[in-house]
């Protein structure tokens, strides 16, 4: 099937005429072993002059093809499976292609390029990475974009190995062979004169990059003072950011979808990391700095008058500043008796709170989407960490655990009070009944609870 052909049936594909369509469908499942029928799809799908429609079908097609016939168990006689020659033609095109493609047809193109990575990247694909590295260090936008969306592809297969020999001396390679282009990047986006939502993107792409290579550990090249300091500084710029109100949404339920905050909720990703040195007296200050304040606030929002949309949006708000901070242990700042105090004495009060159900749409399939049980989703979160991660003196860490441990009263009570509410008959979204039965079930087995 030469491509002028492939192009006829693949738009057949999008006939509202279901015979039509069924008929496009199967032949090009009976053409999945012709000759040069997978780079021909993917020849479609990066074709700048076809149909975007069109272009996306001849996408899903390819990757269906290639995830079937990719690298088939030896088992198995039946599947179809690639030559070599038509593999190495497909990754000597599938980065340019990923780069051009519109996103519709990217999404599916980075689906087949994750797939080739994890069978193929580094053995069988060492050209991969100069690639990675040429595209980002372009001055073209749309290369600097490809580039960002292949590494961070291609990082995630490392994401949550602990990797030894010879996987981790490819993972080593890889960081420094990009890192010092990626913290280029970053800078040029922070410097940028306007926070644009091509810029958050950017943005959110670098940091999705750096969350991937540090999961596990900090790579050696970060703990060079040079890198190290680089990184830090540009994360720091990162948190004092801010995007005026008049660049926003007038309405706030669309806010979330904006490339800012997308890319805010990856920069304070950072959260998760059990840090040390320099990165943790940064920490230490920023905590230090901002929970009086971020108390007193919420202090002031749980004694409003009324559970309006907006004051249970800055509930939200507080709580996952507070989430983040404390995740992996709790500052020094919590353990001090009058912080620690104030800030155990809010949460319960934040448990107890109840949202009336006349103040809730009637239909129930409308109300997980309110201000009001997306912040208890979060107080349900903070809770239930607090006490899984350092609630018990026998399992926590030595140090600000076991201190926060010791210090810790569990919020049974108010948990059992919300179990009360929900077996009258009262509506609870399934994600915060979820978190309610967990934390109860925990409590179970740690008898100092109930005795």
């Amino acid at each position: 099937m030469d491509l002028q052909q492939l192009c006829v049936v693949l738009q057949s594909c999008l006939s509202p005429d279901a015979q039509l369509r069924k008929g496009a469908e199967d032949l090009l499942v009976q053409h999945e072993a012709s000759k040069g029928q997978v780079i021909n799809l993917l020849r479609v799908a990066a074709e700048e002059s076809v149909d975007i429609a069109v272009r996306q079908v001849a996408a899903i097609t390819f990757k269906r093809l290639v995830r079937r016939s990719w690298d088939p168990p030896a088992s198995d006689t039946t599947t179809y499976r690639l030559p070599e020659d038509e593999k190495t033609l497909v990754k000597d095109n599938i980065l340019e292609s990923l780069i051009r493609a519109p996103h519709a047809a990217q999404v599916q193109l980075g689906e087949v390029f994750k797939t080739i990575v994890y069978n193929d990247f580094p053995a069988n694909w060492p050209g991969l990475q100069a690639g990675l590295v040429q595209n980002l260090a372009s001055q073209e936008p749309l290369r600097v974009h490809g580039g960002l969306y292949a590494l961070r592809l291609v990082v995630r297969k490392y994401e949550m190995r602990d990797s030894k020999g010879e996987e981790a001396d490819t993972q080593a390679a890889l960081v420094n062979a990009t890192f010092p282009v990626l913290l280029h990047i970053f800078q040029q986006l922070l410097a940028s004169p306007a926070l644009t939502p091509d810029v958050c993107l950017y943005i959110k792409l670098v940091l999705k990059c750096f969350w991937s290579a540090t999961y596990m550990a900090p790579p050696d090249l970060l703990l060079q003072p040079e890198h190290f300091r680089g990184w830090m500084a540009a994360l720091l710029a990162a948190v004092h950011q801010d995007l005026p109100e008049d660049q926003q949404p007038a309405r706030k339920e669309e806010r979330p979808a904006m490339a800012w905050w997308k890319s805010r909720k990856w920069l304070l990703h950072y959260e998760m990391r059990d840090s040390k040195g320099e990165e943790a007296d940064t920490q230490a200050a920023l905590v230090n700095a901002t929970f009086p304040v971020l108390l007193h606030i919420f202090q002031q929002l749980l004694a409003s008058p009324a559970l309006t949309p907006d004051v249970c949006l800055y509930i939200k708000l507080v709580l996952k500043c507070f989430w983040s901070a404390t995740y992996m242990a709790p500052p020094d700042l919590l353990l001090q008796p009058e912080h620690f105090r104030g800030w155990m004495a809010a949460l319960l009060a934040a448990v107890h709170q109840d949202l009336p159900e006349d103040q809730q749409p009637a239909r129930k399939e409308e109300r997980p989407a309110m201000a009001w049980w997306k912040s208890r989703k979060w107080l349900l979160h903070v809770t239930y960490h607090m006490f899984t991660r350092c609630g018990n003196p026998k399992h926590a860490k030595e140090g600000n655990e076991r201190t926060f441990a010791l210090m810790w009263a569990p919020f049974l009570d108010a948990h059992l009070a919300l179990i009360v509410r929900l077996a009258s008959g009262r509506y609870m979204t399934p994600r915060t009944t979820n978190l309610l039965f967990q934390y109860v079930d925990h409590c179970l087995n740690i008898k100092s609870c109930y005795k």
